[in-house]
């Protein structure tokens, strides 16, 4: 009697050839938490045009002025950013509009439409989010201070 050798394709969750048996698509990295950052290229903010947008420190307008990286565990979800008047971020003057999967480290020319107009000199906040698609936050970046420049 002969001995059968049979070959076993890869255990689940096993990395193969830089996929994961298992996993549809191929593999994609899933981190343990939800996190969001905020990089400003400017720490001056102004309103121009309807929209809250980051400028130099002479008010100039700055293309993609923000950049949001963001680690989701889920890749329905979105991000954002929200501009505060108090460092609490209890009152929001406004949002920007949703980046959605796959466009989470991104830059965003326009932080938020709508909203009260700036004071000049006068200290703002920024704070990104992450959110499902109901609009629920599942994770804040710290909270970025900017000053107004009109």
């Amino acid at each position: 009697m002969g001995t059968i050798v049979q070959k076993y394709g890869p255990i689940y969750g096993e990395a193969v050839n830089g996929t994961v048996q298992g996993r549809p698509n191929g593999s994609y990295y899933i981190p343990p938490t939800n996190t969001i950052e905020i990089i400003p290229k400017y720490l001056y903010i102004t309103k121009a045009d309807g929209a809250y947008r980051i400028t130099d420190e002479n008010g100039s307008y700055v293309q993609d002025g923000l950049h949001l990286i963001a680690n989701a565990q889920d890749l329905s979800l979105a991000v954002g950013c929200q501009v505060f008047s108090d460092a609490e971020c209890t009152t929001v003057l406004g949002y920007s509009s949703s980046a959605t999967a796959g466009q989470f480290n991104t830059h965003l020319t326009n932080i938020s439409f709508g909203g009260p107009d700036l004071v000049d000199e006068q200290t703002y906040y920024l704070r990104g989010y992450l959110i499902t698609a109901n609009y629920t936050a599942v994770a804040y970046s710290e909270v970025i201070a900017v000053t107004a420049v009109v």
